[in-house]
């Protein structure tokens, strides 16, 4: 449905791979990235989601807060499988990971 992580630890390849691509590109301009984890906005896979899976809903957020992002640790716990996730995503165009590629400024 057109998010980057569509559960938890599944990801739409096709993502990361323009993902990789728009980071190699980057690097060829010595460009720095910010790389954005997650949001605000369920259209892109945001805290939302995170709170829906820690409890198991998938039909929306009714009764649930936002604010379970910050305070539920399988949220936290989520948050940082994805952070490793993409940290060691290895990038088939620099031959990197974003860990180790410096285009990457911060997370």
């Amino acid at each position: 449905d057109g998010k980057f992580q569509t559960a938890p630890g599944e990801y739409d390849e096709g993502f990361f791979d323009a993902l990789d691509y728009v980071v190699a590109k980057a690097r060829d301009y010595n460009l720095k990235l910010i790389l954005t984890l997650t949001n605000f906005w369920d259209a892109y896979g945001g805290m939302e989601n995170y709170v829906r899976w820690a409890n198991n809903n998938a039909n929306g957020t009714d009764g649930l807060s936002i604010s379970e992002f910050y305070t539920s640790e399988a949220c936290r716990d989520m948050y940082k499988k994805n952070f490793l996730k993409i940290a060691n995503r290895y990038n088939k165009y620099t031959n990197l990971t974003y860990a180790e590629d410096s285009t990457i400024l911060a997370w």
